[in-house]
């Protein structure tokens, strides 16, 4: 009887990918299965740990060279393993650091090339919607990268204008945002996240001088769209 069963589903297995390629098998198991798990940012932190700085910031470091600037004051919003947030220190920068998982914050604040930087380091355990921006200063760089989009559209608007405002005159804005035709997330992680067209981000930065604008819009590895805008503007 296991026998007749398991051939069973040997046969109704291979009928069904006759009739469904396995790449829209493994989507629809992802999207329909899957749809209860959480993100495994623990992971994705310990991935990133101890690695270079983006290569974004890096661009955004060279256009604040070029400033007149001589104040450090920097934003790192979402910042993970903090990578970002220990090379602004090295370099000079006081830095507000930024993250909404505690494990993140907790990072951060033990990382040996951050220990010896701690009083120019404040750490805002806090989601986007819940940092107190009438608290905190005037930034010459904010620097959010792949961070912005997991704001859901009805917030998003609110936590750009704040990091707008929050930017002084000529400041620096170093940011990624998701195209509409991302597809690396289920259609339950959509609902809180925002997607944008080329329109609608120039749009957002309508108020800055564009120093970097790159857009790109091909499949990964596993086949799946990535779609991603990474920008360096100035605020005028």
């Amino acid at each position: 009887m296991k026998k007749i069963t398991q051939l069973i589903i040997v046969i109704a297995f291979t009928s069904t990918t006759v009739i469904f390629p396995m790449t829209y098998l493994k989507n629809w198991f992802n999207d329909y299965v899957f749809f209860w798990k959480t993100r495994d940012w623990h992971s994705h932190f310990q991935r990133r740990l101890y690695q270079e700085p983006r290569p974004l910031l890096m661009r955004a470091l060279e256009v604040y060279n070029t400033s007149s600037s001589q104040e450090k004051k920097a934003l790192d919003l979402g910042a993970g393993a903090g990578n970002e947030t220990a090379f602004l220190l090295q370099k000079g920068w006081i830095v507000w650091s930024n993250d909404r998982e505690q494990e993140s914050i907790e990072i951060i604040s033990n990382r040996k090339d951050v220990l010896p930087y701690k009083d120019k380091l404040t750490l805002i355990h806090k989601s986007f919607t819940d940092i107190p921006w009438d608290n905190l200063p005037l930034f010459n760089l904010i620097c959010a990268i792949y961070t912005l989009p997991f704001i859901d559209q009805n917030n998003f608007h609110q936590t750009w204008n704040a990091i707008v405002n929050h930017l002084e005159a000529n400041g620096i804005l170093a940011v990624s945002l998701f195209g509409d035709k991302h597809d690396v997330f289920g259609w339950w992680e959509k609902r809180s996240m925002s997607f944008f067209t080329r329109e609608e981000v120039l749009n957002l930065l309508k108020n800055f001088d564009i120093k970097f604008f790159t857009e790109s819009c091909e499949k990964n590895d596993e086949d799946v769209m990535e779609h991603i805008f990474s920008v360096v503007a100035q605020k005028k």
